[in-house]
């Protein structure tokens, strides 16, 4: 090859490595990250037959994909080539009624197809916040983890014939753009975990704890207006998020299920209004699943704001207030399309259609719809109810308290630093002593809390009659605490209140909180009747309708001295005692009269299957007895007929199934609803043990928790007793 032919090579290769280098300087002005800055072999263009519509008219976009000319592949270091997938981000109130286009539609071009073309045809059904039309393109890998560049957009003129209003086109081509990765935000929670599938390889969030945060910092925003976010997020079940800008304007909304923690990211789209320059956009898991959230894009030309008119609120239920009686008012928020955020005396408070308070003030709220806020509603005064007072106040730490069970446990979430309880087995209590109550009457007991499932704890006064609850799940068992308020009598000096785990999930009690002071009106008790049926019959669905009359507040059901139920009737087919009583503004009834529900005559339980003892160990230890559950249709109950003595010190440890049981006796009617096989083991415990992981005595010597008497020998050679049964 001659010197002359060599220097035209280098002075064309060197001419195409300029121009490669200029477009990529070009790209990176723009803020696109590396993959962007390739070389796309593909030209696109979007094109529409009609670029002037009104609303409903049909009209045609065409998507046009050719081979860039004079293309070679060899010259150019692209991750880009001919064959590539296609997304279209339609404009909110477009619908697309036909063509040939769907989501990542895509071919591979070469000299014998150098052209393709795709079609969408739809209309719009409104007037849209944004008329345009976005072109994005991908690769096959594209599709797998939701990355696409941006290749076109095209804006439609719009006209609402009904009411004259036209969108213009030009107005509405998007002049703002900025992403922002949620693990590269300074202020935020949750753990940054890496997904080779997140926009950035990592995002943030636990699967299995819903209250985290980030606060995207929005820098440089031209001017303010109406702007769409677009979240990209992951979640295993539809998390319920807020979206706070700079503080305020809150937004409630339920997000769809991406149906992956991990694998497959969805996005959501929603307004917001932006103040020009600088902003924070605050998105917070409220409830539901975890939101593990990737990145947020902004984007918009600052469509002004058209506010909605403000709500109208009115008190739906009740009429003052009272904290120390938990006495409250309820209001009402109507006339708004959009989210309800509440205020009190000018600060937020509250979020939804209506909310609860027994707090006074001055009560007001605000309607946002797309991003748009109203003014503010005309003002509701909620005042306190006459002779209301929280005359008493007293706190007691449940790590503080001579008389509990259940081990004591460091937690720096807690009020003191400390806890009560262990995570697998409810049945632990604690004795809060309550010290120079000023008088007798109605107080609150507000229980802080911490549960992995929902506990069922009982409240008893001075070793009174108990009261049984079923408490909402905290969500964790030492992150998340929450807290329930009882409201109940006391008397006048010291009183011990008991709180004690029933079943469900284990309560890890951390304090309790008691308010109040006003004197108990006690109302009279209810009166009980049966208004439907007389006897029940399980295996027939037979039931019986339990009314009360003569209350003017709430009914509570009792049965055999437990509460079963609330309201003016109960329905049951359980055989039992029924009792009730009536609350009023918090003061409790004595205990109404009694009734007696029996089974029908000839009522027999359905089981065709019958219970046998399988395999026993040292059945001295441990006898079973297993019968029949009278009162429920294929359910058992069984019993410990063994008569092997306790030892001093100890209590029997019963494992049934996945429960861990302690009695100071023998374990009675303990049910087991199915014809499953089961095993039960019984030991005798130390009373207080929290574990049996933690016995003999260590290297160092017994000590903690650490004993070697921890379980007792009950006969030569064992130290406790295990019995397998079967149904057939």
């Amino acid at each position: 090859m001659n010197p002359k032919s060599i220097r035209k090579k280098i002075s064309c290769i060197s001419h195409m490595l300029a121009l490669f280098l200029l477009l990529s300087q070009q790209h990176a002005r723009a803020g696109l990250v590396a993959e962007d800055a390739d070389i796309d072999p593909v030209l696109f263009t979007l094109t529409t037959n009609n670029p002037s519509v009104t609303v409903g008219e049909e009209f045609e976009l065409t998507i046009a994909c050719s081979i860039r000319n004079h293309w070679d592949d060899r010259l150019f270091s692209t991750m880009l080539d001919t064959d590539f997938r296609l997304k279209m981000v339609f404009p909110d109130a477009f619908v697309q009624t036909g063509g040939s286009y769907f989501d990542f539609v895509g071919d591979k071009l070469s000299g014998s197809k150098p052209r393709v073309e795709y079609k969408v045809r739809g209309r719009f059904t409104s007037t849209p916040l944004s008329s345009t039309f976005q072109l994005l393109r991908g690769t096959a890998h594209s599709v797998e983890i939701g990355r696409f560049l941006a290749r076109g957009q095209l804006a439609i003129t719009v006209t609402d014939s009904s009411s004259g209003y036209v969108l213009q086109a030009a107005a509405k081509i998007s002049a703002f753009s900025q992403c922002l990765e949620a693990e590269n935000m300074a202020a935020a929670t949750g753990a940054v975990t890496s997904d080779p599938n997140a926009s950035n390889g990592n995002t943030r969030g636990l699967e299995n704890q819903y209250n985290h945060y980030v606060d995207y910092a929005v820098l440089g925003v031209p001017s303010a207006g109406v702007y769409q976010i677009t979240l990209r997020y992951y979640s295993s079940s539809p998390p319920t998020i807020n979206v706070l800008v700079n503080g305020g304007n809150t937004q409630s909304k339920v997000l769809s299920n991406s149906n992956s923690w991990n694998i497959t990211p969805t996005e959501t789209s929603f307004n917001v209004n932006l103040n020009a320059g600088n902003n924070i956009i605050r998105i917070e898991g409220t409830g539901g699943g975890s939101c593990r959230q990737d990145r947020i894009c902004v984007t918009g030309s600052a469509a002004p704001c058209t506010s909605p008119t403000a709500p109208a609120i009115s008190k739906t239920s009740g009429t003052s207030v009272c904290s120390a009686t938990n006495q409250t008012v309820t209001l009402t928020a109507t006339g708004c399309a959009g989210a309800i955020t509440w205020f009190k005396d000018g600060a937020q408070t509250g979020t939804g259609t209506s909310i609860t308070k027994s707090d006074a003030g001055n009560y007001t709220a605000t309607c946002t719809q797309d991003g748009c806020t109203s003014a503010i509603s005309a003002v509701i005064t909620v005042t306190q109810s006459a002779n209301c007072g929280a005359a008493f106040s007293q706190c007691a730490e449940a790590e503080s308290m001579a008389v509990a069970t259940g081990p004591v446990s460091s937690d720096p979430n807690a009020s003191n630093g400390q806890t009560r309880g262990a995570e697998g087995q409810y049945n632990h209590y604690v004795d809060y002593v309550i010290t120079n109550v000023p008088s007798a009457g109605s107080y609150q007991i507000k229980l802080r809390y911490y549960s992995s499932s929902a506990p069922i704890v009982s409240l008893m006064i001075n070793g009174g009659a108990s009261q049984t609850f079923t408490l909402p799940n905290s969500g964790s068992w030492n992150i998340g605490y929450t807290d329930y308020t009882f409201n109940t009598n006391l008397t006048s000096g010291n009183n011990t209140i008991r709180i004690a785990g029933s079943g469900a999930g284990s309560c890890r009690q951390d304090r309790i909180c008691v308010t109040g002071g006003t004197t108990c009106v006690t109302p009279a008790a209810p009166t009980i009747a049966k208004t439907a049926g007389t006897t029940v019959c399980p295996e027939t669905n037979q039931t019986v309708t339990l009314s009360a009359s003569g209350c003017a507040g709430t009914i509570t059901w009792f049965r055999d001295g437990t509460q079963v139920a609330s309201g003016a009737t109960y329905t049951t087919s359980v055989v039992g005692t029924y009792t009730a009583k009536c609350t009023v503004e918090s003061c409790i009834s004595v205990v109404s009269g009694s009734l007696s529900v029996t089974k029908t005559v000839g009522c027999t339980n359905s089981n065709t299957v019958t219970p046998k003892i399988s395999s026993t160990g040292y059945p001295e230890v441990l006898t079973l007895s297993i019968v029949a559950d009278p009162n429920l249709a294929g359910a058992w109950l069984i019993s410990d007929i063994g008569t092997v003595n306790l030892p001093s010190g100890y209590e029997w440890s019963y494992f049934v199934g996945n429960k861990w049981i302690r009695k100071s006796s023998n374990l009675v009617n303990e049910p087991w609803q199915s014809n499953s096989p089961g095993r039960i083991v019984k030991m005798a415990t130390k009373i207080g043990l929290d574990t049996l992981n933690r016995w003999p005595c260590p290297n160092e010597g017994c000590g903690g928790y650490y004993r070697a008497d921890a379980v007792a020998q009950l006969v030569p050679g064992a130290r406790g007793g295990l019995t397998t049964f079967i149904f057939n």
